[in-house]
């Protein structure tokens, strides 16, 4: 992992909680929103208004692991031919990002400043604004939680 970006951290939160966020959103009927299929992106996405529940758990266990607040956390569902190209998220006023792995499909999909990083379930990576990453198309279904945060 050498070409990673130098101020790229990683952290964790327990299995069961990312088993816990998927199975929450187990009805199909979560998942009806689909980013634009066009040549950049192509998925699905659920934003996460984690005012109480699992997904207020998850939202407090990361704002006290990065001292920070999320403008906006939201869970993303890739199937087999989904992507989006390599970019950078500067359309928010944030600071950074937060990308972990809700499953296991033994894809290398994400890829963060051009490297594949190893993803494991619950395993997140955190990473400043303009940080250039992607999702590439696997051949299984890939969930993950995605978050813009600022510092308090």
């Amino acid at each position: 992992m050498a070409g990673l970006h130098l101020n790229m951290k990683t952290i964790t939160i327990d299995k069961k909680l990312c088993d816990e966020l998927l199975e929450s959103l187990s009805d199909e009927k979560h998942w009806k929103r689909r980013v634009i299929n066009d040549a950049v992106h192509d998925y699905s996405l659920v934003n996460l208004r984690a005012k109480s529940g699992i997904g207020h758990k998850i939202k407090r266990l990361l704002e006290k692991e990065i001292d920070c607040y999320f403008l906006q956390l939201r869970l993303n569902r890739w199937n087999p031919g989904d992507f989006i190209e390599e970019h950078s998220d500067s359309y928010l006023n944030y600071e950074g990002t937060v990308v972990m792995a809700l499953d296991n499909t033994g894809d290398k999909r994400l890829k963060v400043s051009g490297e594949f990083v190893e993803e494991e379930v619950g395993k997140g990576f955190v990473f400043p604004k303009g940080t250039m990453h992607e999702v590439v198309t696997g051949a299984g279904i890939r969930y993950s939680l995605a978050g813009w945060y600022r510092k308090y």
